[in-house]
C-alpha cells in the first residue's frame, strides 16, 4: 500500500514541476508584451498630460473673454430695463374734434 502513496506523491511532484515549467515559459512570452504595454501606457500618459496643459492654457485664454461676455450681457440687461425714449408727437395738422 505504501507504493500507491509513493506513486501519488511522485505524480503530484511531476505535476508541480510541469506547472512551474509552463509558468516560466508563459512568463518569457508575456514579458515583451508587458514591456510594450508599459511603453504605450507611458506614451499615452504623456499625451494626456500634454492635452491637459493645452486645456489649461485655453482656459486661461478664455477667462478674460468670458468676463467680457458677462459684462456685455449685464450691459444688455441694463439697457433692456431702461425705458425707451418717446418720440414727440407732431403738433399741428388735423386734430380730432369732439362731436357736439
Amino acid at each position: 500500500m505504501e507504493w500507491v502513496v509513493a506513486l501519488l506523491a511522485l505524480g503530484c511532484l511531476l505535476f508541480i514541476l510541469h506547472m512551474l515549467s509552463d509558468y516560466f515559459k508563459r512568463r518569457q512570452e508575456l514579458e515583451p508584451k508587458i514591456q510594450r504595454l508599459d511603453q504605450a501606457k507611458g506614451k499615452l500618459q504623456r499625451e494626456i498630460e500634454g492635452a491637459q496643459r493645452e486645456l489649461e492654457e485655453e482656459r486661461g485664454r478664455l477667462s478674460p473673454l468670458r468676463q467680457e461676455v458677462s459684462q456685455l450681457e449685464e450691459e444688455a440687461r441694463q439697457l433692456q430695463q431702461q425705458p425707451l425714449p418717446r418720440k414727440p408727437r407732431p403738433s399741428g395738422g388735423a386734430q380730432k374734434t369732439e362731436p357736439s
